[in-house]
């Protein structure tokens, strides 16, 4: 395996430079553009060895080239990520090319339709879903078991677009619905998983139109992902809250019900 990080590597990171995923290997779904991509990108700047996955190869290919470029490490496998047979084989395969995956930014998703509810085709509904929610499902349902053997981990989901508050653009329901239930089943595994080790968040990464957001979305989900934002779990937290930057804002989230928190009541509450 170390073999295989050198031969995928370039230049390298320049001695000192403070790698927060430094010798973990990343999972990042929806990788070949866009926010995936930037947080790809950022993640390997980060001393992190990437497998990136998604349905068009060449967006991938041009991803992994570019951080390889770049002197980091990175595969790129195209993959339904709504299939868990294809899943399951693209996680295997980075296992033998890389190493366990200890941390997974699952931002496969997309799909925004924006037909008015009354005129909304049932299978344009479902493919939304299978988009978001699947995709982050199959995700979990891979990862979680092997983090639980690592005895370490941290999933990452990408929320928002309507998932804590109504927007006003017409025709949004299926997404908006569709990323509230990424944000609730975010809420629910960690409930389900309080004596675990791993770490389940999610991202609200906000408008990714330009080269600034994008940038200022992946530096956000790197610290989330890394042990910088432990011990927080089971929370959404948005580019904008800058209370999430420093040790002793982590702390008041930890300590206190906060607004971008998911749960609504400590794990030990009556």
């Amino acid at each position: 395996m170390a073999r295989d990080r050198e031969h995928l590597r370039g230049r390298g990171p320049e001695a000192g430079e403070d790698l927060p995923l430094a010798d973990r290997v990343v999972l990042v779904t929806g990788g070949g553009w866009n926010l995936g991509r930037a947080v790809a990108e950022a993640c390997a700047a980060a001393g992190a060895s990437v497998m990136l996955a998604g349905r068009r190869a060449e967006l991938l290919e041009a991803a992994a080239d570019g951080i390889r470029s770049a002197g980091g490490v990175a595969l790129a496998a195209p993959a339904d990520c709504a299939d868990p047979d294809r899943v399951e084989e693209l996680v295997l395969w980075a296992e033998t090319r890389l190493g366990p995956i200890d941390c997974c930014a699952a931002l496969a998703g997309g799909a925004v339709q924006t037909h008015r509810l009354e005129e909304f085709p049932p299978a344009v509904w479902d493919e939304v879903f299978r988009a978001n929610v699947r995709t982050a499902f199959v995700c979990a349902r891979s990862l979680l078991p092997r983090f639980r053997r690592l005895g370490r981990g941290s999933l990452l989901f990408a929320v928002g677009g309507g998932a804590f508050h109504p927007e006003p653009t017409p025709g949004l329901c299926a997404y908006a619905a569709a990323k509230a239930a990424v944000a609730r089943l975010t809420d629910q595994l960690t409930a389900e998983n309080l004596d675990a080790a791993f770490r389940v968040n999610a991202l609200e990464p906000g408008t990714v139109k330009t080269d600034a957001q994008r940038a200022a979305a992946a530096a956000l989900a790197v610290w989330m992902l890394s042990d910088a934002s432990a011990p927080l779990r089971g929370r959404c937290l948005s580019v904008h809250d800058e209370v999430s930057r420093d040790a002793a804002g982590v702390a008041r989230i930890e300590a206190a019900i906060h607004r971008a928190r998911l749960r609504r009541c400590a794990p030990d509450a009556e």
